[in-house]
């Protein structure tokens, strides 16, 4: 798994990397066709195949989407200097990378690895995205919802795929015990949960 999520750090992020951009997406589509089939029981080479080129294929959507979430950072933080600080310093960049690539495998139909990379992300920066959540691309929601507000907290809890929102609404840190806000349906003053 850490190949993978190496080779798609250094794919999506090309601009802080020293391997060729097309290396680094070969190097996901052969580490993801090979986890995938070794924790597939029994699946054919096709079946691993499509899963695997699924995440490559994805790569330039992924690599927008994070670059919106990371603009969202950048407006909502006032602690946040650049992108650089952004991409290598906030946990919810490391954790939103991991979701954003375990949502493309849950959705081409992998099953055990998305949950591994969610529950790797868990343990490294203590955010946990479930696979399935719908995580929008970012607006303006938390502009809205916050003005003008960093949004630091643990976790606002979706329990699996039951909630969908715009990353602006989600998490930017580690820190626990802030209230969660006025989301509608949720509670405030949250413990820490699945996002």
């Amino acid at each position: 798994m850490e190949r993978l999520m190496d080779a798609m750090r250094d794919a999506v992020f090309p601009q802080y990397s020293d391997t060729d951009p097309e290396e680094s997406v070969q190097t996901v589509r052969e580490s993801a066709g090979s986890l995938v089939s070794a924790f597939s029981d029994d699946a054919p080479e096709e079946y691993t195949e499509r899963v695997a080129r699924r995440l490559a294929d994805a790569i330039p959507e992924i690599r927008s989407l994070i670059a919106d979430d990371v603009e969202a950072i950048s407006l909502n933080d006032p602690a946040a200097s650049d992108e650089r600080e952004i991409l290598f310093c906030y946990p919810a960049v490391l954790a939103i990378l991991h979701y954003r690539t375990a949502h493309v495998l849950h959705e081409a139909g992998a099953k055990v690895l998305p949950r591994m990379l969610s529950e790797k992300a868990h343990s490294m920066t203590g955010i946990d995205i479930h696979p399935a959540a719908r995580i929008g691309r970012s607006d303006d929601l938390c502009q809205r919802v916050h003005p003008g507000k960093g949004d630091h907290r643990q976790g606002i809890g979706n329990r699996g795929e039951r909630l969908a929102y715009p990353f602006r609404t989600g998490i930017l840190t580690r820190s626990a015990g802030q209230d969660a806000g006025n989301f509608s349906g949720l509670r405030r003053n949250l413990s820490p949960r699945p996002v």
